[in-house]
């Protein structure tokens, strides 16, 4: 995604779609739900609004039948991801909610190795990191589609930590374990920090002291995020930005803290 209203480039587009080629899906049909011509992933330099990347993160869940677009070395039933929300949201505050959740995806064989590092007594960062790789058949991913699912679910996890406490969460660092991709100058407004490449492992940081925060959402608030996730995390880029949202997370937090 660029600079100044976001886009996003042409090589997640590319990269998006090569689950559903490796499954002899036609992706024609997918791209012209998107709204996006088919010619245009023939431009290096191309770009898409988040809405149409959205509709085709949409599209593609529907064909797949997978909500790691078949990029991954598993199949993520539909509703995974729904039912992870579910276990974190009674969660007293956010550290024990990713705890929860990066624990749910550890119970499916292959899934995704995700971690929360507290870090040492009295360190000010938190980490969370993808350890080893994306699953034991993950030798038979591209570079692209290395690249493409572990950016994904380093943003997905950052943003729905920052929606489940109703703030948006600054990262002080991001790396990723492999090399600069031909659009790494996108990394730094995606993440909000400069990235770092050839990093031993992927992994971003960020002040402990959110780990404590109260989540501040419910079922009802859940069900709206839903209905766009996890295609509307991807492009979702601020939490409880206004007066109005701060003093309802603030009131939401008391009245759980008193009950």
């Amino acid at each position: 995604m660029g600079r100044g209203r976001r886009t996003v480039t042409v090589h997640h587009v590319r990269a998006a779609l090569r689950g559903a080629q490796r499954l002899g899906l036609d992706t024609v049909p997918l791209l012209q739900r998107a709204r996006i011509p088919p010619l245009l992933l023939t431009d290096d330099r191309a770009r898409v609004s988040p809405e149409q990347f959205a509709r085709l993160v949409r599209a593609l869940h529907r064909a797949t039948g997978d909500e790691f677009l078949g990029l991954a070395t598993i199949r993520s039933r539909p509703g995974t991801f729904a039912m992870m929300c579910y276990a974190s949201l009674g969660c007293p505050d956010l550290g024990t909610a990713v705890e929860r959740g990066a624990r749910f995806y550890r119970l499916f064989p292959g899934g995704p190795n995700l971690a929360l590092e507290r870090g040492a007594a009295r360190g000010r960062e938190a980490v969370f990191a993808l350890r080893g790789g994306l699953g034991p058949h993950a030798d038979g991913l591209t570079a692209a589609e290395h690249h493409i699912v572990a950016e994904w679910l380093m943003l997905i996890w950052h943003r729905l930590a920052g929606w489940l406490i109703g703030r948006r969460i600054p990262l002080l660092w991001a790396q990723f374990a492999y090399p600069p991709p031909p659009y790494a100058d996108d990394y730094e407004p995606l993440f909000g920090c400069p990235p770092r490449f050839g990093a031993p492992r992927t992994a971003a940081g960020f002040d402990r002291r959110w780990l404590t925060a109260p989540v501040v959402q419910d079922e009802s608030t859940l069900q709206t995020l839903l209905r766009h996730a996890p295609a509307g995390l991807l492009s979702r880029r601020a939490y409880g930005t206004t007066v109005a949202e701060q003093v309802r997370y603030a009131l939401t937090g008391a009245l759980r803290a008193r009950g």
